[in-house]
């Protein structure tokens, strides 16, 4: 393994992009709501994020519960766009969770990285084609299924960049990068902080020790 591998940290606040950036993180993408698996930020807190340094995927997701959106739904996330600068992380799935390439089409495909909505889609070889097709650059897919990262990455060409994602740990990251070739790996790295009796008095975080030991054993030789 080199250090051209590439740690993308899941983070749900400005203190948490100062931590990810501290303990070694190479991008971050901001999100509110992590338990949910993410919804789009405020305006406050992307740009106190952007003053740590790196560069930032916003989350652009309406409400949670599924990836099949309504009309006014996606106006509501295009009208987001005019105060989100760079790359946003966005899905959009049709009711039978194919790839909705005419409502994608309503977005600047160059700044989508379409996240792990893609590992609905019961075809993911089509679905790889029609996002490369739409000028998408990034793809999230479950870091669970080594072989299927890698076989990904084969039909990929580098025409899309693969970005392994979710269930990415200390225990396996190596293990995910020798086995698939990738060269960017993606992850939240949190921990529970708080009161862990009381949903009210605990909120997650995330944990520089556990980015830091990830990108030591990313920069291995």
């Amino acid at each position: 393994m080199t250090s051209s591998i590439l740690l993308e940290v899941a983070i749900a606040s400005a203190d948490d992009a100062r931590t990810a950036a501290d303990a070694g993180a190479d991008r971050l993408e901001l999100n509110t709501a992590l338990e949910l698996d993410g919804l789009t930020p405020t305006p406050a807190v992307l740009a106190a994020t952007l003053r740590v340094g790196l560069p930032v995927v916003v989350m652009l997701r309406s409400r949670p519960g599924g990836f099949c959106y309504t009309d006014r739904e996606l106006d509501i996330m295009r009208d987001e766009l005019e105060w989100i600068g760079g790359e946003v992380a966005l899905g959009i799935l049709t009711n039978t969770s194919s790839i909705d390439v005419p409502r994608l089409k309503r977005f600047p495909t160059s700044r989508v990285v379409f996240h792990r909505a893609f590992d609905l889609v019961p075809d993911p070889f089509m679905a790889l084609e029609q996002l490369i097709d739409l000028g998408i650059p990034r793809v999230m897919i479950s870091a669970a299924d080594h072989d299927r990262i890698a076989h990904l990455i084969d039909a990929a060409r580098e025409r899309i960049d693969i970005l392994p994602a979710g269930g990415v740990r200390p225990e396996n990251v190596r293990q995910l990068v020798q086995r698939t070739g990738c060269t960017s790996v993606h992850g939240s790295f949190k921990r529970l902080v708080g009161n862990r009796l009381s949903p009210f008095a605990a909120h997650h975080e995330t944990c520089g020790p556990t980015v830091r030991l990830v990108r030591s054993i990313l920069d291995e030789r």
